[in-house]
């Protein structure tokens, strides 16, 4: 009994010291305090509610620069939930908290109902925006609505420009045109340029215009124009090919008599502007009471009045720019211009021959004409004189016909003509070249022909005609 007491009051000191406060409290009325749920866990983990839901659909909006869009985040039980807002990739409001991105633009603004507005939407708010709902204490996963915001906006030629400085290219060089335009969705380009009489050429798609190895005739106004499905923009650029003069003689043989008035006309192409002088021989020309000298635009005309044998002679037509002179040289005299072949037809007295036609043109009376032939590539010429006719057409103009006969069949000829007056022969014309066909055997196999439809008409019949006996 001495050694039970002794260990009972060893161990009663022993939880002394150690400092173990006595619970006289009754075991059951701590349990009972945790079934009527007043523990200090249950303090830091209150129940859960119902989670977030995102009502809101992906959707694509359409707007022009300068108008305003709403895009909205509809959050059910939004109290366990995180909101984020972003463009792109940028963040701009993690709940209602605004980023630094967001802030630089004063256009977007967060509502209440976590919605995002944006007014007078430019360029720059053109994109992906997203809206993120996060559950802070449900193990769900991310929500996300998508929205486009895509503009519409007319477009606008922001540049138009070529490589060559004050769009000035050279001859045979390449001169590039450049189109730049503004618009939503982006524009088409083309351009088109605009011939001297107002019209258009087809147009070229694309911003970019190269024209290589150029001429005068690429000289000209280019329009630009940029289309899309709210409209289109135009400008218009020109463009200046410098080259040395070209002179063309609208006649280079002029045919005149005494006493008449002649009149000399060169056509001139030129940039920069050339300066048109006239020339006889190597004497230059000014105007005076016989010689009158005119322009009009690329039209340079000298007229001569009164012609006089000593006026018969060379003239030249010289036109100078920066670049160099060009000349042309018209030949006036009495004697006829050089015959124009017309046509070559069968002769209405023998099908088998071609009959030649020529025009010529002479104020003196023509007093002859000579007419050259040959078999292609043979190295003689034959001559043959054509009938002179007396009557003429408008003033001055020739018809000459001659009948070629003797010629071999399917073989090719030449032949050339000229013609004479007071003053003298004109030049030859150019060799023209014709077929002398046969008609012969064209005329038997039609006559063959006939033959045959009139041997079967006559068969045909006499098989009805016993038919119908029989």
């Amino acid at each position: 009994m001495k050694s039970l007491l002794w260990i009972s009051l060893l161990l009663g000191v022993l939880l002394f010291a150690q400092g173990v406060p006595v619970d006289e409290k009754n075991p059951d009325d701590g349990y009972q305090d945790d079934q009527d749920g007043d523990s200090d866990d249950d303090d830091e983990n209150p129940p859960i509610g119902p989670p977030p839901v995102l009502k809101s659909k992906n959707k694509s909006f359409s707007v022009v620069v300068g108008d305003s869009v709403m895009l909205p985040c509809h959050v059910e039980n939004p109290v366990y939930a995180v909101i984020m807002w972003w463009l792109g990739s940028s963040i701009l409001y993690t709940g209602d908290i605004p980023t630094s991105q967001a802030k630089e633009r004063s256009n977007i603004q967060l509502l209440s109902n976590f919605s995002l507005s944006i007014h007078n939407i430019q360029e720059a708010d053109i994109g992906q925006y997203r809206c993120e709902v996060i559950s802070s204490r449900h193990k769900i996963p991310v929500s996300t609505v998508h929205y486009f915001v895509g503009s519409t906006m007319k477009p606008h030629i922001t540049q138009l420009m070529t490589s060559q400085p004050k769009n000035i290219v050279q001859k045979g060089s390449s001169i590039t045109l450049t189109c730049t335009a503004s618009g939503s969705p982006p524009p088409k380009i083309t351009f088109t340029k605009k011939t001297r009489h107002g019209s258009q050429e087809d147009p070229l798609d694309g911003p970019t215009l190269t024209l290589e190895s150029v001429t005068r005739k690429n000289s000209g106004l280019y329009q630009c124009r940029a289309e899309n499905e709210q409209g289109f923009d135009t400008q218009s650029i020109e463009v200046h090919v410098h080259f040395k003069p070209e002179v063309e003689a609208v006649k280079d043989f002029v045919n005149i008599d005494e006493g008449y008035d002649a009149e000399l006309l060169c056509i001139v192409h030129s940039e920069p502007k050339a300066e048109v002088e006239w020339y006889k021989e190597s004497t230059k020309l000014d105007n005076d009471e016989q010689v009158h000298q005119q322009n009009d635009k690329r039209k340079h005309s000298l007229r001569l009045q009164a012609v006089k044998a000593s006026d018969f002679g060379t003239y030249k037509c010289a036109a100078t720019n920066s670049l160099g002179t060009t000349m042309k040289t018209i030949e006036v005299s009495g004697r006829p211009s050089k015959p124009i072949f017309q046509s070559v037809n069968s002769s209405s007295t023998d099908n088998k021959s071609p009959e030649l036609k020529w025009k010529v043109e002479s104020i003196n009376h023509i007093s002859e004409y000579e007419l050259l032939y040959r078999m292609q590539d043979a190295s003689e010429w034959k001559t043959a004189i054509p009938q002179l006719e007396q009557h003429e057409s408008p003033r001055g103009v020739y018809t000459v016909r001659h009948v070629l006969s003797g010629l071999q069949e399917a073989h090719t000829y030449q032949a050339q003509l000229r013609a004479k007056n007071g003053y003298g022969w004109s030049p030859l014309s150019d060799p023209h070249s014709f077929s002398a066909k046969s008609e012969r055997k064209d005329q038997a196999a039609a006559g063959s022909g006939a033959a045959e439809l009139r041997i079967s008409f006559a068969l045909i019949s006499s098989i009805l005609i016993a038919r119908f006996y029989c």
